[in-house]
């Protein structure tokens, strides 16, 4: 299936999702069943190709080529049904807290979990992401049983909201496991998550059996997905609408805009100024601790103005389950009246939720980082010192300088320091004036013009 099929399909699951939810509802578990049941038809082929071959050698056939073909055929099927069935999904990743670690957390989390009326979170997890999500792992994989549930919260998280905002974020996460909602939603997702699983394995076999299987499976696993996925978009409204049942809309509203604009601070502005400290230190710096203290700082009001239009702008897709800013904010507000403009920013963070475990926190994240980005942190070192040093060697030859060093020097000096536009077209500028039709100088200030202009535009 291409994507534009794809896409069609999923929006029609929208449509049919918005005019007739209980109706959808009934047509997403039945094509979930059809899934099912072509599993148990290859358990039932396979087990009765085993057993036809196992009669005809215990009456005293003769031995037969295409016994051999049966038997290979038949274990194959049952392999496959035996696999999709009993598919173990992995626990996610996080360290560990217990209620004596965080106990302040672990009251709030029993006090949500108690006025939506849902299972208990038996494992609280806290990793490295900016972000917060609920994970359900069955007992017996696919086929169900009792269900453990994670709940992960990211310690940069913790760093940006004030509690009250933390605590509408977990309770939309817990308004995935509430009674009547998170247990045909948990199965649907196990669904989706096994079928890709079974496809992933399959294109690693080469049978008969594993072709007949892969057929179907490109035929089901894409209309799956697309018929069930209104009803995750639809899941995440509902959660949405949990968390205004605790806390006021405003409270949650100002969450996600909070989090939009601190996201995105995160990856356009902290990331790449860490990374500068390359340009001087030979070994990676962990990220957390200056982390801390830069997520509480107020966003420049260009930069939030600027990050919420871009929210706003953005349709929501059908790559993520989770609907747009603006239409989470306009579903909370049904008279239309969401407002645009950035929330009042908190004035502290939740960290005194994790307790006397906050320290080991950071320093254990901060190792990790470490460890992981030590290798291309060095790389980095080096490509810097070597920039840096032929920036040097151009800055003191300016006499006698070519247009094609001056545009060279305005290249290292973006490459140094993304942000240093005005050094840069003065180095172009003395390549264009020794020759104005340099294509390097003309190049990069076509680059610096065009990122000027849509910052503007964005302001």
């Amino acid at each position: 299936m291409n994507q534009v099929d794809l896409q069609h399909l999923t929006r029609l699951s929208e449509m049919a999702c918005e005019a007739n939810p209980d109706a959808y509802r009934r047509g997403v578990k039945w094509f979930s069943l059809l899934g099912y049941l072509w599993v148990l038809l290859c358990l039932l082929c396979g087990v009765s190709l085993l057993g036809w071959m196992a009669s005809l050698l215990l009456q005293g056939a003769d031995f037969k080529a295409y016994m051999i073909g049966g038997f290979f055929l038949g274990a194959g099927m049952l392999t496959a049904g035996v696999s999709a069935l009993w598919l173990r999904l992995e626990p996610p990743e996080g360290e560990e807290l217990t209620p004596e670690q965080a106990p302040a957390l672990f009251r709030l989390l029993q006090k949500i979990g108690k006025k939506v009326n849902g299972p208990p979170i038996h494992h609280v997890l806290v990793d490295g992401d900016f972000n917060a999500s609920i994970v359900q792992i069955p007992r017996w994989g696919l086929i169900g049983g009792t269900n453990t549930n994670y709940l992960v919260v990211g310690l940069p998280m913790l760093m940006a909201i004030a509690p009250e905002r933390l605590a509408s974020v977990l309770a939309h996460e817990y308004g995935h496991l509430r009674e009547g909602h998170g247990s045909f939603s948990a199965w649907i997702y196990r669904s989706r998550m096994a079928w890709q699983r079974f496809y992933e394995n399959l294109d690693d076999q080469d049978s008969v059996a594993t072709l007949v299987n892969r057929g179907f499976i490109r035929w089901y696993f894409p209309r799956f997905m697309a018929k069930s996925f209104a009803l995750a978009r639809q899941d995440e409204y509902t959660a949405d609408r949990v968390a205004c049942q605790l806390l006021k809309a405003d409270v949650v509203a100002a969450a996600l805009k909070e989090i939009e604009v601190k996201a995105e601070w995160l990856r356009a502005v902290f990331w790449a100024a860490h990374w500068r400290g390359a340009r001087t230190l030979a070994v990676p710096v962990g990220p957390m601790a200056s982390m801390q203290q830069a997520l509480l700082l107020q966003p420049e009001s260009a930069f939030a103005h600027a990050s919420l239009k871009r929210a706003w702008q953005r349709a929501s897709s059908i790559e993520d389950t989770h609907p747009g800013l603006r239409d989470r904010l306009e579903a909370l507000d049904p008279e239309g009246r969401a407002d645009r403009r950035p929330p009042a920013w908190s004035r502290q963070s939740s960290l005194y939720l994790l307790g006397p475990s906050l320290p080991h926190l950071i320093q254990q994240f901060d190792r990790e980082w470490c460890g992981i980005h030590a290798s291309a942190w060095k790389e980095f070192h080096a490509d810097m010192q070597r920039w840096n040093q032929r920036m040097t060697q151009l800055r003191a030859a300016a006499v006698q300088n070519l247009a094609g060093d001056w545009a060279e020097l305005g290249d290292l000096v973006l490459r140094l320091n993304p942000h240093a536009d005005v050094d840069a077209v003065a180095a172009y500028g003395r390549a264009l004036a020794l020759d104005s039709e340099c294509s390097e100088a003309l190049k990069g200030m076509a680059q610096v013009s065009a990122k000027t202009s849509i910052d503007q535009s964005m302001a």
